[in-house]
């Protein structure tokens, strides 16, 4: 007898979203989701998987940008600066 057809479920897809998002790997995820391979969490999570990964990125990048903007940690704003707009460091030639 054949095994039923997998229908993920909306929690399964937000928990796969998330686990994406945190940078969990495919097989652990699978298996978190009670899947048995990576190959079937893709194909039946494809866009959790890549929104996930999309927003985790985002979500890191926009707290980046926070404490770069807020002045209070300027090693954040320096290399704000230097990644993003390409500004060089000059170091000062005198002692």
């Amino acid at each position: 007898m054949a095994r039923p057809k997998f229908v993920p479920t909306e929690e399964q897809r937000r928990r796969v979203k998330s686990l994406t998002a945190y940078g969990m790997n495919q097989e652990g995820i699978a298996r978190l989701v009670g899947l048995r391979s990576p190959k079937t969490l893709r194909k039946h999570f494809r866009e959790e998987l890549i929104l996930g990964e999309i927003e985790g990125v985002a979500q890191i990048a926009q707290t980046f940008y926070k404490m770069a903007n807020s002045g209070k940690d300027s090693r954040s704003t320096i290399h704000f600066l230097e990644r993003r707009q390409r500004w060089l460091h000059v170091q000062s030639s005198e002692n």
